[in-house]
């Protein structure tokens, strides 16, 4: 869970969910990233989740990070709830 705060005035903005694996069915429409829905959000979440899921596609340094703790496991790119296509990575 990725909990969002604005730089400037410190208010919470967003929760982002985000899973190492893929759901398995029945569930596997939920996607990997999401808006959490049981915690508050602003009207900006939605550019926070995009920006996020770029970051886990694109981040050398992440995957650097992850890598090494996920190689036992075949991961998908992440794949945001709004969308059913994984993100490139």
């Amino acid at each position: 869970m990725l909990n969002v705060i604005d730089a400037e005035t410190h208010d919470h903005v967003a929760t982002i969910n985000y899973a190492f694996e893929a759901p398995k069915p029945p569930f596997d429409d939920e996607g990997q990233l999401f808006l959490d829905p049981l915690n508050p959000q602003t009207a900006r979440p939605p550019a926070f989740l995009e920006l996020t899921a770029d970051m886990i596609a694109h981040d050398r340094a992440y995957h650097d990070i992850v890598e090494p703790l996920t190689s036992a496991v075949t991961l998908p790119g992440p794949r945001c709830r709004s969308t059913t296509a994984p993100l490139r990575t």
